[in-house]
């Protein structure tokens, strides 16, 4: 039996509660988005839609995380499915996963007969295997066939999206009054034995890598998330809620070294280099949406000064960050995303926003856009990784002698500390109350003693 994420019991007698007392369950649950920016989901579920979409795409190369939810606790996905749907006022459920992991939809879909039908419908949609197939406005293009206008959201056009291991989780916490302690990551790349283990919030990241029987080699970088959009994170950095997998690099993968590059070093190859190809706005997901972006411009303005492009700049302001245009449309060897992000980040600091969003239409070429994941993966030079098959899952969750809580675990307000130094807690015990509108409880996740305590920071050491 895994730790913290329980065992699928019957929920046949479970009530949901009312709207209200769902959304202060999941605050003081500490439920946050788990597939990416950490929104708390009190916050995203306060709307009315007609359709919850999950998002089990999982399209990042070799991340395993929510493919093991779906394969190891269908039903809790389902059951977390009707709490959003009810909760959010939805008329039907739809399960974005990848086509071609069977397995993981013939789990999903038995546990989706065993309830029987009924109201509400769901169903599962077999997604094509392609990158960023789990972009929410890529997913609910690909799922619904509804367009989400620029700077717009899923709930723009009627549709609530969440992450499979989120609704897991909120199934969990609504249900049976657990909280968001712990979670699966997937530890892989440049290790012994790459794997799929539940570890407690705060987690260590050096004892996730020795979870996965250590390094094959010394010289390697640590990504938070998958290749393309994760993060590098120092190896004494611990995992947050977010936290979907570790993936250790060799230092020298150019995908790595794009990554520990600077800006300013970048600007100076495009200004060199730009050969103005239009790659980069070709392979562009939000371009092939419609959506006025357009990197080949931003390029090719920056490379030669120009400031008349307005446009150019102003479409900075609608990148999703997914790196393609960098790591398989430029010929060159250049870096159009961070450019974007660059100039977003200008942009945003003077104040200045996107003055006129509009609703727009897909490109007719928007399915011969979509970069096969198997193209990408080679690309980046990860085939030998994703060679090795599925990842499996650890039989025991970790038992770190640490945790370190970060007080901001996604978007919005950090936690306030309830706890000082010193202080006895047990697992499950609330450590930090939410700092304003925008945040969520925080909890311990191991038992222990409070070690310090500080502006960002609680660290629990578990008792002997």
């Amino acid at each position: 039996m895994m730790g913290g994420l329980g065992v699928h019991t019957s929920d046949a007698a479970s009530v949901v509660p009312d709207k209200p007392a769902t959304l202060a369950r999941l605050r003081d649950m500490g439920l946050v988005g788990m597939g990416g920016a950490g929104f708390p989901t009190h916050v995203k579920y306060d709307a009315k839609v007609d359709t919850v979409l999950a998002n089990g795409a999982e399209c990042e190369p070799l991340l395993w995380t929510d493919k093991q939810y779906m394969l190891h606790w269908p039903h809790d996905l389902v059951r977390g499915m009707e709490v959003a749907i009810e909760t959010v006022g939805a008329e039907r459920g739809v399960i974005g996963i990848k086509g071609k992991y069977t397995a993981v939809v013939e789990a999903v879909e038995s546990a989706l007969a065993a309830r029987g039908g009924g109201s509400p419908p769901m169903e599962v949609c077999p997604l094509p295997n392609f990158y960023p197939a789990g972009d929410e406005f890529s997913l609910v293009q690909q799922a619904l066939g509804r367009t989400i206008p620029e700077l717009g959201l899923p709930l723009d056009v009627g549709v609530v999206v969440s992450n499979t291991a989120t609704l897991h989780h909120l199934a969990r916490a609504v249900l049976h009054g657990e909280p968001l302690t712990s979670r699966l990551v997937t530890i892989c790349g440049e290790v012994r034995a790459p794997v799929v283990v539940e570890a407690p919030v705060g987690t260590p990241v050096a004892d996730l890598i020795a979870a996965a029987g250590g390094l094959t080699r010394d010289d390697v970088t640590l990504v938070d998330g998958g290749p393309m959009m994760g993060h590098v994170v120092p190896f004494d950095a611990a995992m947050k809620k977010t936290c979907s997998g570790i993936v250790v690099l060799p230092t020298a993968q150019p995908l790595v070294q794009r990554k520990l590059e600077g800006a300013d070093a970048k600007l100076r190859v495009a200004q060199a280099a730009c050969c103005s190809c239009q790659e980069c706005t070709q392979v562009c997901p939000r371009n092939a949406l419609g959506h006025r972006i357009y990197p080949h411009r931003l390029m090719q303005s920056l490379a030669s000064g120009i400031t008349h492009d307005v446009r150019a700049y102003l479409g900075s302001l609608l990148c999703c960050e997914c790196g393609l245009c960098t790591e398989f449309g430029c010929p060159q060897y250049l870096d159009p995303c961070r450019m974007n992000i660059e100039t977003k980040q200008l942009l945003r600091a003077q104040g200045i926003s996107y003055p006129d969003p509009q609703e727009t239409e897909p490109s007719k070429f928007f399915h011969i856009q979509q970069v096969p994941a198997s193209r990408l993966a080679a690309r980046l030079g990860l085939t030998r990784y994703l060679d090795r098959g599925m990842i499996p899952m650890a039989p025991e969750p970790l038992r770190p002698a640490r945790v370190d809580l970060a007080l901001s675990q996604g978007i919005g307000q950090p936690c306030r500390p309830v706890v000082a130094a010193g202080d006895r807690v047990v697992r499950r015990q609330v450590v930090a109350e939410p700092g304003g509108p925008i945040s969520a409880t925080l909890h311990a996740s191991i038992d222990g003693v409070v070690q310090r305590v500080d502006d960002t920071t609680i660290v629990v050491r578990r008792d002997p």
